[in-house]
């Protein structure tokens, strides 16, 4: 008689690559969340239209802010018009179709909104849009 014993390995269930996705997708929301307060948190009242498109805001798109002062900020820094050239212009060499998105206060002086186009495109970025709020969005 032939007594053979089956051996059965045991199954078991890998947990390590389960908590790698898990701590991934908690980083990336908290990292988006921060990107997201950091447009929040500056008190710029963008005016509102009555014609326009709503665009989700794709990643790496760069905010410039511009107060009701002419003062521009973006990602929570201070810059003059001179700053804000030198940063798009290495940007845009890397990423020749970067987005910019100007969020202009709607007190601010017309000529602080163009002093930030006009850098834009001294920085070689043709692709600017302007941030405004649905009309009666209040």
């Amino acid at each position: 008689m032939n007594f053979k014993t089956t051996t059965y390995e045991e199954s078991s269930f890998q947990i390590t690559p389960l908590i790698d996705v898990v701590f991934l997708l908690l980083f990336s929301f908290m990292v988006m969340s921060v990107f997201l307060k950091l447009e929040a948190e500056i008190s710029i009242q963008v005016p509102q239209a009555d014609q326009g498109q709503f665009k989700t805001r794709a990643p790496g798109v760069i905010v410039v802010n511009v107060n009701s002062d002419g003062v521009i900020r973006v990602n929570r820094r201070t810059l003059t018009l001179g700053e804000l050239r030198d940063r798009l212009k290495l940007i845009s060499e890397v990423y020749p179709e970067q987005t910019v998105v100007i969020r202009g206060d709607e007190d601010s002086r017309h000529g602080s909104i163009m002093g930030v186009v006009d850098t834009c495109l001294e920085a070689d970025i043709t692709n600017v849009s302007f941030a405004v709020t649905e009309q009666g969005g209040d």
